[in-house]
């Protein structure tokens, strides 16, 4: 896939709250509208809008609450989120993607904002393709003039992240203050201590041991031969340094202790060739990101 810019097709939408205004009736949120995949129905969009609009303008009174506000993150080039929060309203969550069709996931409920953690507690409930799937917590992360929330359970990818920023758009992936997104980073984000090595050290370099069978035409997966034991985690991404002619970007799917799963987001030959990239056993990758994502 040759990736010449970047696709902003997604409005997504997420707000946290300690006592937040209830969600509309069941008629509007029962079990049987949120099961299956797909576009919002107008009551929900305008439920959602209205949630929105309490919590904007709670936080925009809010001056001394650095942390409370609109968020935004990327999954893609097609797909991301926008988080919105303030302590008495609540959090809402919207979620869209315009790949293979378009769809919406949301969520909604309170935050309990705790040892400087935000906790989702959702109204929602875990269950239907248009749920959007909570993280427990939200940390709180500083970098220079800018103010991200980042799960927990994605601290490590998070740093790594940071340590390919003007690189590549990994960063992008978490949940970063909108209006921040022109102010500066400098020195190191402020990770928990425990975090710290993360930013710092070697790249890990890895090889393709095994190519999967192709569920689907545009799906490549493989088996690196690099796992938890390395520092690898579910979400990193690896870049290819050989063979020298390809530019490929893949994501880690899965971990084992000395091995892990991933897929091809996006590859290309550089001679701009229109043959598509098949991946090879033998081929070698690293966490450390080329000069342009682009592989220019």
């Amino acid at each position: 896939m040759v990736v010449s810019l970047r696709i902003a097709c997604f409005v997504i939408i997420v707000t946290l709250v300690c006592a937040p205004a209830r969600a509309q009736g069941p008629e509007v949120w029962d079990q049987q509208s949120v099961k299956d995949a797909g576009a919002l129905s107008p009551a929900q969009e305008s439920a959602l809008r209205s949630r929105q609009d309490l919590i904007v303008a709670e936080a925009s009174t809010l001056l001394a609450n650095e942390w409370a506000g609109t968020y935004g993150a990327e999954d893609g080039l097609t797909a991301g989120a926008r988080l919105d929060w303030a302590p008495a309203n609540g959090f809402l969550i919207w979620w869209t993607t315009c790949s293979h069709q378009w769809r919406e996931r949301v969520n909604f409920g309170s935050v309990d904002l705790r040892d400087g953690n935000l906790r989702l507690r959702s109204e929602l409930g875990r269950e239907g393709e248009k749920v959007y799937a909570l993280p427990g917590y939200l940390i709180p992360v500083k970098w220079g003039e800018q103010h991200y929330l980042v799960p927990l359970d994605r601290l490590i990818a998070f740093c790594y992240a940071a340590r390919n920023a003007g690189r590549s758009y990994e960063i992008d992936e978490f949940f970063l203050k909108l209006s921040d997104r022109d102010k500066r980073r400098f020195g190191l984000p402020a990770v928990p201590l425990h975090y710290k090595k993360y930013l710092v050290g070697t790249p890990i370099q890895a090889m393709i041991v095994e190519v999967k069978p192709q569920p689907e035409p545009w799906l490549n997966t493989f088996t690196l031969n690099v796992g938890r034991r390395a520092g690898v985690v579910p979400g990193m991404k690896f870049f290819a340094i050989f063979p020298g002619n390809v530019y490929m970007l893949v994501e880690v799917i899965s971990v084992r202790d000395n091995d892990s799963e991933a897929y091809v987001m996006t590859s290309r030959f550089k001679n701009h060739s229109d043959r598509e990239v098949k991946p090879r056993v033998g081929w070698k990758l690293t966490s450390r990101a080329p000069r342009s994502i682009f592989g220019y």
